[in-house]
């Protein structure tokens, strides 16, 4: 899950003993520092505010892990959504973000782990 970056946020995890790490992270446009709390069920990402596109909404995207990133390419292209590029993260997974235009407002990652024998 991502959300906006937060001081409320990383303090409340800190406080929960649950440690918050400086990671540099892909987003839809390019890579930044952010904060990070790695649970056992997934992670939470923290971004910039500025990457939020309702201010209402603390949630600024989520990921999907994927087995079949060209499967899901196939998918979304005959669902009518066009320009669907993969971006090759350099910890050798790859990633395609949705915009939030297409996903009632927040961004969507698909992402594939293993793709070293794919």
């Amino acid at each position: 899950m991502y959300t906006s970056d937060s001081e409320v946020y990383t303090n409340l995890f800190k406080n929960l003993s649950l440690p918050v790490t400086y990671q540099t992270k892909q987003t839809p446009f390019q890579k930044k520092k952010v904060a990070v709390v790695s649970l056992p069920e997934g992670e939470i990402v923290f971004f910039p505010a500025s990457e939020q596109v309702s201010k209402r909404r603390t949630v600024i995207g989520a990921t999907i892990s994927v087995s079949d990133m060209k499967q899901v390419q196939t998918s979304l292209r005959q669902a009518g959504i066009k320009n669907v590029s993969v971006t090759q993260n350099t910890d050798d997974t790859q990633s395609l973000f949705l915009p939030p235009s297409h996903t009632h407002g927040i961004w969507l990652e698909f992402k594939q782990t293993s793709i070293s024998n794919k």
